[in-house]
């Protein structure tokens, strides 16, 4: 199953830690995990890396690689 997990920030706290968490017991159960931070960029970047979890950071709709969060977007993942 493809997933998608919004998380508030990428700064690291308790939602994107128990966020961070369940991607990776997700991913361990064989489903494929992403997720989208809203705000700045933080530390949850660096995690998601390390876990190989793609991250992506929005701002006004619109995903850090310039992606626009649409529903053409969203079915890509």
């Amino acid at each position: 199953m493809n997933i998608l997990l919004l998380i508030p920030s990428l700064n690291m706290g308790g939602a994107e830690r128990q966020a961070i968490n369940f991607a990776c017991w997700l991913r361990e159960h064989g489903d494929y995990v992403e997720i989208i931070g809203f705000g700045k960029p933080g530390p949850v970047e660096n995690i998601c890396q390390k876990e190989k979890i793609k991250c992506y950071l929005s701002f006004d709709g619109v995903i850090s690689k310039r992606e626009p969060l649409t529903e053409e977007f969203l079915d890509k993942l």
